[in-house]
């Protein structure tokens, strides 16, 4: 086997290989001579020969890739599966949101003492923990605008389609949505205004009819947002792409491996 530098078991070194290969006729049994001459070969090393070939070799290996254009497809492909990628993680954790929302426990009175018995105001009414309630909607919000940020990047029929019936589902819904201080703009996105949310905290059952049940807006944007992780997911695995280099210093798809050793790259 031969090497780049010095010798190896068979005594022969990278540009033997090299030479004897592109010039068989010649009678030199390397490109500087016997290769047994260790001092010849130090020579030129120290001299930075053996460098300055393989700084060519390596220029003109790049040029003929960019020459094929395999290097500007790969990076345009491994570009839309990142972005395909960042779809699927946003759109898991809108749907973390939109689950905490919808959990019943959430809208559940407080009970302080711990004795079954649901605290109660100076008027009588039931205490919620709207701090909790207002923490969750603001990562509802702060998610909802993360995946319409996401989802408008990529190129994928599926993916706009469902989010645009998301769009759709919360505009339908906006007139709700302002009476717990979160508004629609111009662009789509959402603004929570906690100040109003403040005021308007007696209107937990808003919040609970808006998230809760079946059919509701958080079930229906829920399976929407799922929907949309999925297709996502799965247009990345398609795509000819993956996370991590293969050993020949390509992408491989995602979930798969070209030999033993890609698994551990």
């Amino acid at each position: 086997m031969s090497s780049i530098f010095g010798t190896s078991d068979t005594g022969s070194n990278y540009f033997d290989y090299f030479y004897n290969n592109t010039a068989s006729n010649s009678t030199m049994s390397g490109l500087f001579g016997n290769t047994t001459n260790f001092l010849g070969d130090y020579s030129m090393i120290q001299s930075g020969t053996y460098k300055k070939l393989l700084n060519a070799y390596y220029k003109s290996a790049d040029a003929n890739s960019k020459t094929n254009g395999t290097d500007g497809e790969d990076k345009d492909a491994s570009l839309a599966t990142g972005k395909l990628l960042n779809v699927k993680d946003d759109s898991e954790s809108l749907k973390e949101a939109i689950d905490a929302l919808r959990s019943s426990s959430l809208y559940k009175p407080v009970d302080k003492d711990k004795d079954g018995v649901p605290d109660t105001d100076e008027k009588g009414n039931y205490v919620y923990d709207t701090d909790k309630i207002k923490e969750n909607l603001k990562k509802f919000v702060e998610a909802y605008n993360s995946y319409l940020d996401s989802t408008g990047e990529v190129d994928n029929k599926g993916v706009l389609r469902n989010a645009l019936g998301a769009v759709k589902e919360t505009s339908v819904n906006k007139g709700l949505l302002k009476d717990i201080g979160i508004t629609v703009g111009k662009d789509n996105k959402l603004t929570f205004d906690e100040e109003k949310y403040d005021e308007a905290k007696g209107k937990v059952t808003t919040v609970s009819s808006l998230f809760g049940g079946f059919g509701s807006y958080g079930s229906q944007l829920g399976t929407k947002v799922s929907a949309t992780a999925n297709l996502a997911n799965s247009a990345a695995k398609s795509n000819g792409n993956a996370s991590s280099y293969t050993y020949s210093g390509v992408y491989a798809i995602t979930g798969t491996s070209n030999s033993t050793l890609d698994k551990y790259l």
